[in-house]
């Protein structure tokens, strides 16, 4: 009799071993998808705008049929709120920075903006920064889009700031002529005056945050 028991007891932890099992490996497959359709509405959104891209395009890209998208997300709106608040490259590599003094953190912020506004990666940045490519949109969009985006903007200002000890520096100021500057670039015609709106915007995100313009060198675009 005991050992019945026994039986039906390990059978019943193997069960729900196994239902455990599948239901962490739903829970990833359906994190995985919803980054997926994340990652390529970012991209799609950036490209094409708010406006131009639809929920097909952004599936297609996915590499998903349109019924998953539903799954994930209410609305074509409600994606929107979602990529304008997470999907932020620039505030990836800020947080990516890695020093042991305030004063290394902030070496590492100059060169993040030094790439951001080298003109060798205009291409790269006009399509890849969220803020320079979605901040009209989100302006236009509803309050959800508006609270991500300034969740997200209150993110990277923290981060400008991470190891600074709290000294008062104009990171919004900053922030807001880099961002100002590749928009301005991306609506001007010719190479010569994008580079001169790009250098002089560099020189100036230096002059605000307390430190000399270094000589730019091959640096990776950031968006």
């Amino acid at each position: 009799m005991d050992i019945g028991r026994s039986s039906i007891v390990n059978v019943m932890f193997d069960i729900n071993m196994m239902t455990d099992m599948d239901t962490n490996r739903k829970h990833r497959h359906n994190a995985e998808v919803r980054d997926r359709i994340l990652t390529a509405a970012a991209a799609a959104f950036r490209r094409a705008g708010y406006a131009a891209t639809g929920i097909d395009a952004v599936m297609a890209e996915a590499g998903l049929t349109r019924g998953a998208f539903y799954a994930h997300f209410a609305s074509k709106e409600a994606l929107f709120a979602e990529v304008v608040q997470h999907r932020h490259p620039l505030l990836d590599r800020l947080r990516a920075r890695r020093g042991e003094t305030g004063e290394a953190l902030h070496s590492q912020l100059l060169e993040q903006f030094d790439a951001y506004l080298d003109p060798a990666n205009f291409t790269a940045v006009a399509r890849g920064c969220t803020a320079a490519a979605l901040a009209g949109d989100v302006a236009h969009a509803g309050a959800a889009a508006q609270a991500g985006f300034t969740a997200a903007h209150a993110a990277i200002l923290a981060e400008m700031a991470r190891g600074q000890g709290g000294r008062p520096r104009p990171w919004s100021a900053a922030l807001t002529l880099a961002v100002g500057a590749v928009q301005m670039a991306a609506a001007c015609n010719g190479p010569d005056r994008r580079a001169a709106i790009l250098t002089e915007a560099r020189a100036a995100v230096h002059a605000l945050l307390g430190a000399a313009p270094s000589p730019l060198a091959d640096r990776a675009g950031i968006g």
